[in-house]
């Protein structure tokens, strides 16, 4: 009976999967936006702030870093207020390594803002810790 139930349900989730139009990824975009947005990252590259730094055309936000979501799906974010956070989009390096070492601590970000359908989503330029 066990077994009936399995290949049952294993048909059911088939069958939805096939029936979709197109591929979307957990935060609802489709593949095509992936890919436009794996491109920008790759063109995009995270630096720590300096007095050199161009930060002109950017926005700075300061709050806590931290991460959002539920695992395995979790994403880099800053933590601004209560109900202000935004996804921190960077290079490989920044989101895979540096964030894991400021996560917790506040931060100045400078970036672009860009709002996606369920969030809003910080192209991260350059970052510095803030002084307490």
């Amino acid at each position: 009976m066990k077994t009936l139930a399995y290949i049952v349900l294993a048909g059911l989730l088939t069958a939805s999967c096939a029936s979709s139009d197109k591929k979307s990824t957990p935060n609802n975009q489709t593949s095509s936006d992936v890919q436009s947005l794996a491109t920008q990252q790759d063109s995009l590259v995270t630096q720590p702030f300096s007095v050199e730094a161009d930060t002109s055309g950017l926005t700075k936000i300061t709050g806590q870093l931290n991460y959002t979501g539920n695992e395995p799906f979790t994403r880099p974010a800053i933590f601004v207020s209560g109900s202000e956070a935004y996804i921190l989009i960077g290079d490989d390096t920044f989101i895979s390594k540096t964030f894991d070492e400021l996560n917790g601590k506040r931060a100045t970000i400078f970036g672009k803002v860009r709002k996606s359908q369920n969030s809003a989503e910080l192209e991260v330029h350059f970052y510095k810790l803030s002084e307490q």
